[in-house]
C-alpha cells in the first residue's frame, strides 16, 4: 500500500464560498492552484510549471483545462474518483473536451501514471512512450496508435472504464486488468505484441466483441455480454482461455482463425433487470450505468462455479491481488493525522485568515 504524505501551511477560509483547489506537490512541498470562478489558474499551466515526478492532485468536479495538454515529463495526477457512488462530497472529478486540442502523452512524458479521473477528450498515447499506468479512471476515446513512430510500450490499465473501446494498434507490452469495455470493444493488429486482457467486462449490443488480434494476445477470465447475438466466431489469433460468454438465443462458439481458445463458457443472456439468472442486475447492454449495473455472479446462476486461469473467478471483481474492482472505484482516500492552529493566540487573525498546520497520508492503492 503505498501513500502520499503532505503538509499545508496557512489555510484561507473565504466565508460563503467554494473554491476549486489543484493541489502540485514536488520535492516535500505543497503548491496550490485556485480555479476560476475565484482563482485564475488552469491544469494547463499547472502542468506545464510541474517538475518531473511531481504529482498533482485534482479536485472534484469539471476541471476546464481551456488548453491542450500535453504531458512531456514524468507526472502522477490523481483526481477524486469516476463514480457517483464514490464521490458524493467531491464529485466526480472530469476534464472534458479542450479547444483546440486534446490530452496527449508524449514519449518525455513516460513513466506518468494517471488515476481517478474521466477523461471526456481523446487521449493519445504517443511514439516511443513507454511505463504509462491508468487506474480507476474513464474514457470516452484513447489510442495507442501513433503513425509513424515507435510505438507504446509497457501501458497498463487498471479498473478502468472504457465507454467507447480501445485502440492498441501496435503497441508492444499492454496490460487491460479489471476493466469495463463498451460498445467498440478492443482493436489491435497483427504485429501487437504481448498484450494481455483479463478479468474484464466486455458490453456489445452486436457481435463485434473481438476486433483484430495478435498471434501472442490472451483474453483470459473475461466476461462477454452480447444482447443481440448468438453465436461468436473466434475469427482471430491469440489465446482465448476461460471466457464466459452470455448471448441471446441459444449461445454458440465457433472458431474459423487461428485462435488457442479452451476453458470457455456459453449461457444464455437471460432477461435484463435483477431478474438475471446469472448476474445480480443488468440495466442495459448497451452502456453500463454507474449506478444499477452490478455484474457479479449470483451464488445458484449456471456460471458460478466457473473457474478461470489462476483459480480466479472471471470478471473484474476477482482476479490477481491488487487489481479486483475497488468498491466505488475510489483512487484517492485522505488520512489526516494533525489539524493545528499554528501560534499560542488563537484570538488573533490576520484580515481573516486562520494559519493552520494540516498534516495527512493519503492511501493512493
Amino acid at each position: 500500500m503505498r501513500y502520499l504524505v503532505f503538509t499545508f501551511i496557512s489555510l484561507f477560509l473565504i466565508q460563503g464560498t467554494t473554491a476549486q483547489v489543484i493541489t502540485r506537490l514536488s520535492g516535500g512541498t505543497s503548491y496550490f492552484y485556485y480555479l476560476p470562478p475565484l482563482g485564475t489558474d488552469n491544469l494547463a499551466g499547472v502542468v506545464s510549471v510541474a517538475a518531473p515526478n511531481d504529482t498533482i492532485i485534482l479536485p472534484g468536479g469539471i476541471i476546464t483545462p481551456h488548453y491542450g495538454i500535453s504531458i512531456t515529463k514524468p507526472l502522477t495526477i490523481v483526481g477524486a474518483g469516476t463514480f457517483p457512488s464514490g464521490t458524493p462530497v467531491t464529485g466526480r472529478t472530469v476534464i472534458p473536451s479542450a479547444n483546440p486540442g486534446s490530452f496527449a502523452i508524449d514519449a518525455t512524458g513516460s513513466g506518468s501514471s494517471f488515476h481517478g479521473i474521466s477523461f471526456e477528450d481523446n487521449i493519445g498515447v504517443g511514439a516511443g512512450t513507454t511505463n504509462i499506468s491508468f487506474t480507476r479512471c474513464e474514457f470516452s476515446s484513447i489510442s495507442l496508435a501513433p503513425n509513424p513512430g515507435t510505438d507504446p510500450n509497457g501501458v497498463q490499465f487498471k479498473q478502468c472504464n472504457f465507454r467507447f473501446g480501445l485502440v492498441l494498434g501496435e503497441s508492444q507490452n499492454v496490460s487491460v486488468d479489471n476493466c469495463i469495455i463498451q460498445t467498440s470493444g478492443i482493436s489491435m493488429y497483427s504485429t501487437a505484441s504481448n498484450i494481455s486482457i483479463s478479468q474484464c467486462i466486455y458490453l456489445f449490443p452486436n457481435t463485434n466483441a473481438l476486433t483484430g488480434g495478435a498471434p501472442n494476445a490472451t483474453w483470459m477470465n473475461n466476461i462477454f455480454v452480447l444482447e443481440n447475438t448468438s453465436a461468436v466466431d473466434f475469427s482471430f489469433a491469440g489465446t482465448v482461455q476461460s471466457n464466459l460468454f452470455a448471448l441471446s438465443g441459444t449461445p454458440v462458439l465457433t472458431n474459423t482463425g487461428t485462435a488457442l481458445y479452451t476453458g470457455n463458457q456459453v449461457i444464455p443472456l437471460g432477461p435484463l433487470g435483477a431478474s438475471n439468472p446469472n448476474f445480480m442486475n443488468i440495466s442495459s447492454i448497451d452502456a453500463f450505468n454507474m449506478n444499477v449495473d452490478d455484474y457479479q455472479l449470483k451464488p445458484t446462476g449456471q456460471a458460478n462455479t466457473m473457474t478461470g486461469v489462476g483459480g480466479y473467478k472471471v470478471g473484474i471483481f476477482s482476479g490477481a491481488p491488487g487489481n479486483p474492482w475497488k468498491p466505488n472505484a475510489i483512487p484517492f482516500n485522505p488520512l489526516w493525522v494533525d489539524l493545528l492552529p499554528s501560534g499560542l493566540n488563537l484570538g488573533t487573525t490576520n484580515g481573516g485568515t486562520v494559519n493552520v498546520t494540516i498534516q495527512g497520508a493519503a492511501q493512493q492503492n
